[in-house]
């Protein structure tokens, strides 16, 4: 399953909690996108480490917000 989700630093902990629930609750490999312009790769990090008892690989997605 392909998931795209869009957050900001000030998301990070909800999208977090979110994501482990839809991990849980859906068994099998996730594919999560997340689109962002802010996160540091320690944001990212400490998503994948909240995932990272479950089959799912986390893509950081930089948006070009100048367009």
């Amino acid at each position: 399953m392909n998931v795209a989700t869009a957050l900001n630093k000030k998301y990070l902990r909800y999208t977090a909690v979110m994501l482990k629930s839809l991990c849980e609750n859906n068994p099998g490999s996730v594919r999560i996108f997340l689109l962002n312009h802010e996160l540091s790769a320690e944001d990212v990090q400490r998503i994948q480490k909240v995932l990272a008892a479950y089959d799912a690989q986390v893509v950081d997605f930089k948006v070009d917000r100048s367009a």
